[in-house]
């Protein structure tokens, strides 16, 4: 029963990339995006979600190209089908915007880095805890990415202005 076995597939799928065994995790996913294609067709939540667990899981090992495709798949096909505010559809853009970092395409991932706060700040609120999540994954890549987009006046200042705004008022004399 194909409609049974693709979402423990996934789930198996997704524990071993949670483990950090990604070839594992890739085989379950894969096993579980044919299963679901063979009997929901290619434009469902559950295979939109997997394209986008598969390019996180390309991600991860290595495979940016792959990466690439998967996650520019699954954005396509979820900013059609989702809310502006879905966390899935934030979580992907960050996703794909670190694989645009990884390719030295430095506009372009500031641009995604910017959205995935911004659509995480829409849905739970500027102060809320997954915001400051979003915002931190961002700055570490950021704390890079914005000499090199050749805003070098500005790269302090807004790196400043994104942790004053997380830690609130918190005192920034260290940095």
């Amino acid at each position: 029963q194909p409609e049974v076995r693709a979402p423990i597939e996934a789930t198996i799928g997704r524990t071993y990339f949670q483990l950090g065994v990604y070839d594992l995790a890739r085989t379950h996913l894969d096993t579980a995006y044919r299963l679901y294609e063979r009997t929901s067709g290619t434009s469902t939540r559950a295979i939109v979600d997997l394209t986008a667990d598969i390019g996180k899981v390309a991600r991860a090992a290595g495979d940016i190209a792959l990466a690439d495709k998967r996650l520019t798949e699954a954005l396509r096909a979820m900013r059609a089908q989702r809310a502006p505010n879905d966390e899935a559809l934030s979580a992907t853009v960050a996703e794909l915007a670190g694989v645009r970092y990884a390719q030295a395409r430095f506009p372009e991932a500031e641009r995604l880095f910017r959205e995935a706060l911004r659509i995480t700040g829409t849905k739970f609120g500027e102060t809320h805890v997954r915001t400051g999540e979003r915002r931190l994954e961002s700055l570490r890549p950021r704390e890079f990415l914005l000499p090199l987009t050749g805003d070098l006046g500005g790269a302090d200042l807004r790196l400043r202005g994104d942790l004053e705004r997380l830690l609130g008022d918190g005192d920034l004399r260290f940095l």
